[in-house]
């Protein structure tokens, strides 16, 4: 027995603080031989003497009736022993629990025996030493003995066995995470504790997400019910995640916590994305051209997709900012598979058209007329600001300067275009 007390959860049960006290204090006020009786009594029929001080007996009484040191050391003070009778020299330096473990787990048994419940024995100071591998084991579940207590004597393994807890159980009593993690529970068993194995892993310790990815393959978590969200945040990598079998409609479900991976630019998790989800897949699954583009796609992948006109007008901000200020490969790509018609068709402006490096023969070749000219002046005269002698030529040859006074131009827009004087002058200005 030691003087740390056991945590215990009395959710079923209570007990008066003095359901004992009153037994001693009941013979005593009878005759002060009802105690002797009554300890002569217990001391033939080998009653435990800590009962009897839960009862209220004090020390010089069980010394008179026959009780020996050694039972007396671990329940009581070195003041109340030298009360009784003994001497400083009988006293060890300092009381210990009871050396004979056999002896000590015989007297519990007894005690069960005699109809004490482990509530009485805990009350009486024997630890989770001297009740392990005794008869009041089977109790301890029933009496909700908290897991810290239970550590004291058995490992976290024989307390998963032995007192069936739960994964989430030991993770909320603090138990190390690698340790739970090694201790055999199943997939769903982590399901069901989500929340708890999340807060685990939330310290970002690479020895957790080791043994975690090790014993619980990324294949085992999804058969388990857990998504690409959960395991992202299980810090499993997206190599895992794919090899696994998520489709793209999983990821697309995903997408917010995909993009926030994606946003750190690392080039593997874009390799590892792209080669398994190619963009046809991730567009049977609802990605639209933006989402693709935030995930690392690159325009020639978008485009072998069968992305319309119609859906890159709709990621238009992103296509934009895609296609920057200067004309690159993509514009190349771009231009190549959706022509200007199409994106006409498709709602596209022409200011959004030279946004995205489209020049001025394609977009006139498009059919725009003078009138949708006249709505994206601004950018057209950005683009004639350059004096390109061949935008000039396609401006003026397909838009005539009558056609563009009808659409409500002015001459000095006009002369700000480029067209001379005389174009300007023979539209009847």
């Amino acid at each position: 027995m030691n003087n740390k007390k056991i945590s215990i959860s009395l959710k079923s049960f209570s007990l008066p603080d003095n359901a004992y006290g009153n037994l001693h204090d009941a013979l005593k006020a009878n005759t002060t031989q009802g105690v002797e009786l009554y300890l002569d009594n217990a001391r033939r029929r080998h009653m435990p003497a800590p009962l009897l001080m839960l009862r209220g007996f004090e020390a010089k009484e069980l010394k008179a009736a026959g009780y020996e040191l050694k039972e007396l050391l671990p329940i009581y003070s070195e003041n109340d022993l030298l009360l009784a009778g003994f001497s400083k020299k009988q006293l060890p330096d300092k009381h210990n629990p009871l050396t004979n473990d056999r002896q000590s787990k015989d007297e519990i048994n007894d005690m069960k025996k005699d109809g004490y419940t482990l509530y009485d024995i805990i009350q009486a100071d024997f630890s989770m030493e001297d009740i392990k591998d005794t008869d009041f084991e089977d109790d301890i579940i029933l009496y909700g003995v908290e897991i810290c207590s239970l550590l004291e004597a058995y490992t976290v393994l024989e307390i998963k066995n032995r007192f069936e807890k739960t994964f989430q159980e030991l993770a909320e009593s603090r138990v190390g995470c690698s340790i739970i993690l090694g201790l055999g529970y199943d997939a769903q068993d982590l399901k069901r504790s989500y929340p708890a194995l999340k807060q685990l892993l939330s310290t970002n310790d690479p020895k957790n997400t080791m043994v975690l990815t090790k014993n619980y393959p990324a294949t085992n978590m999804k058969q388990a019910g857990f998504t690409i969200d959960e395991l992202l945040a299980l810090h499993y990598d997206l190599k895992q995640i794919a090899l696994a079998g998520y489709t793209a409609v999983e990821f697309k479900k995903s997408y917010p916590t995909m993009k926030q991976l994606l946003s750190t630019n690392d080039p593997e998790n874009t390799r590892v994305l792209t080669e398994n989800y190619p963009a046809t897949n991730m567009k049977q699954a609802g990605f639209t051209v933006d989402e693709l583009l935030a995930l690392h796609y690159d325009l020639n992948q978008i485009a072998l997709a069968g992305y319309t006109a119609v859906e890159f007008k709709r990621s238009y901000p992103a296509m934009k900012q895609l296609l920057g200020a200067n004309v690159s490969e993509n514009t190349r790509v771009l231009t190549e598979n959706h022509t200007a018609e199409e994106m006409r068709e498709a709602g596209f402006t022409v200011d959004e058209l030279l946004a995205l490096h489209y020049d001025l023969k394609q977009i006139a070749l498009a059919g725009y007329d003078a009138q949708e000219l006249k709505r994206s002046y601004p950018a057209l005269k950005q683009l004639l600001s350059t004096n390109d002698p061949e935008n000039t030529m396609v401006l003026t040859e397909n838009y005539p300067a009558t056609n563009m006074k009808q659409a409500g131009f002015t001459i000095d827009e006009l002369l700000a275009l480029h067209y001379d004087l005389k174009q300007i002058a023979l539209a009847g200005y």
